[in-house]
């Protein structure tokens, strides 16, 4: 038995996983999101303090963890002696698979959406888990990772890839953009800029526990965290939320219902955090190839933004740009920590004059910082009109 209380579940699992039993830990807060199902890379294990350091910014944002060795104790000692286990990744793969099968009929996971993560050649071992379960995985994402391992099965998975890794860790990159050519799903390389395999430059990890975070909120259509029920505010945003799921006063959301209803269309956050991606994807560019492209005229935007961003590029240094975008995205998570009063938009008056704000709530001034944000992007396709302040 694990320990269940106010704070959710935590407890050390035994997952059978051809003809192995794996040792794991398993996490997931009250009221969780979704699981997240981690793959250790190489010579490491459920133990690695990176893969720890990113579940734990998972926990805070609402996401289980479950962070297992592949590798039984005595396998381990054999992989010690030979590095050949750790490089099986059909037995990596499979045992993977076999625990994403268990998270899906455990007490306090079974339903959850679940995603997978994998680091080195762990991220192939995610990759194939996603491609054998196109139903239960949701989202996968590789840290430092191998996806080219994965073989055949990158053009099998649905489900949508972030791939991070490290500016400077050449070989890697190179690897990951090839194998991205090749997935079918919809796909993201992130380029961390200056970092290395190990993210251990200050501020890559904390850039790559901000990426994961956005990526998986983005994909993982779950219940969302629990907050105070007993608050007038928080039975008021309940009935805001059933009012909207139920059709009416469309487009005032940003991924929140109440805990048995979940509106599916993307909300204002998500849309920020789409368009602070792709504004660092045009600096990383930007900086990689600097000197051998005139960003002013880049031709692959989709519109008016996209052509703006890519003006920015070409007056500003792209690390200043990227800055600015991890700025970005650091507020627009710590406001839908917050969960924004968005119905607030809909009851303005005309005019940011008569504009009703108080500076004392926090769910108005949230909501008012990312219609705020999003002004920029007005002339992009998805951005709504009932987000403008």
């Amino acid at each position: 038995m694990g320990m269940a209380s106010a704070g959710g579940l935590r407890r050390p699992v035994r997952v059978p996983a051809s003809g192995a039993v794996l040792d794991g830990d398993l996490v997931v807060p009250e009221g969780a999101r979704g699981v997240v199902l981690f793959a250790h890379g190489s010579g490491s294990s459920r133990h690695s303090p990176r893969n720890r350091r990113v579940a734990a910014g998972l926990h805070d944002a609402g996401l289980g963890t479950l962070l297992l060795d592949l590798l039984t104790e005595e396998e381990e000692r054999i992989d010690a002696r030979t590095r050949a286990l750790r490089f099986d990744i059909d037995l990596l793969a499979g045992r993977l698979t076999a625990a994403a099968d268990w998270l899906g009929a455990a007490e306090g996971t079974a339903g959850l959406p679940l995603a997978t993560f994998g680091a080195s050649t762990g991220a192939a071992a995610a990759l194939i888990t996603a491609a054998d379960r196109p139903e239960a995985v949701r989202a996968v994402v590789s840290r430092g990772g191998r996806p080219d391992l994965a073989g055949d099965a990158l053009e099998r998975v649905r489900a949508p890839t972030l791939l991070v890794v490290g500016g400077h860790d050449v070989q890697v990159l190179r690897l990951n953009r090839d194998a991205a050519a090749h997935l079918a799903a919809e796909h993201e390389v992130a380029v961390v800029p200056g970092a290395t395999h190990l993210f251990e430059e200050p501020g890559a990890l904390e850039e790559v526990v901000e990426r994961t975070t956005a990526w998986l909120l983005r994909w993982l259509r779950g219940r969302p965290r629990s907050r105070d029920r007993t608050s007038g505010r928080s039975r008021a945003r309940s009935r805001v939320a059933l009012h909207r799921s139920s059709g009416q006063d469309a487009g005032m959301d940003v991924g929140w219902g109440t805990d048995d209803q979940w509106d599916a269309r993307p909300g204002l956050d998500e849309f920020l955090l789409a368009r602070i991606a792709e504004d660092d994807r045009v600096a990383a560019d930007a900086a990689e190839d600097s000197g051998r492209k005139d960003w002013s005229t880049d031709p692959r935007g989709t519109g008016a933004a996209d052509r703006r961003t890519a003006e920015h590029v070409a007056r500003h240094d792209p690390a200043r740009v990227h800055a600015e975008c991890a700025a970005k995205r650091h507020l627009v998570l710590a406001c839908r920590d917050v969960r924004p009063d968005m119905h607030f938009l809909g009851r303005r008056p005309s005019g940011m004059a008569d504009f009703p704000l108080s500076p004392r709530d926090p769910h108005q001034l949230a909501a008012l910082t990312l219609a705020l944000l999003a002004l920029p992007y007005a002339d992009h396709r998805d951005y709504r009109p009932e987000w403008r302040p």
